[in-house]
């Protein structure tokens, strides 16, 4: 599943810069997009989620946005904002702001999340 996850990351980055920290969370935000619209990456998600291997699923990424992806996949599944009935279209709408909200408010802990999940 990362190596899926990890696709879709470098696939987005092509078509965005990744200068700034706003920048990497448009592209985890993006990517967000592309998994709410795959049913069945999404439920592995939600699975990993679930069994708490979130942390493993992290330092297996190694690309700039992962943080803010996984810190994002987190956010949204404890308010269950992905993946629990509404179309993509509703998704996209009612719930990118918000997800890219709680990205912004989140950077400084990103930041020591990412340093510590490289160093383990």
């Amino acid at each position: 599943m990362a190596d899926k996850i990890e696709k879709i990351l470098e696939e987005t980055s092509t078509c965005h810069s990744m200068n700034t920290t706003a920048e990497k969370m448009i592209i985890a935000a993006k990517t967000i997009e592309h998994i709410e619209n795959n049913s069945h990456l999404m439920q592995e998600i939600i699975n990993v989620i679930r069994q708490g291997a979130i942390t493993d699923l992290a330092k297996l990424l190694d690309h700039p946005s992962a943080p803010f992806l996984i810190v994002a996949l987190e956010t949204c599944h404890k308010k269950k904002e992905i993946g629990f009935g509404l179309s993509p279209k509703n998704k996209l709408i009612n719930h990118q702001v918000s997800e890219v909200q709680e990205l912004i408010y989140s950077t400084s802990s990103l930041c020591v999340f990412a340093r510590n999940t490289k160093k383990g």
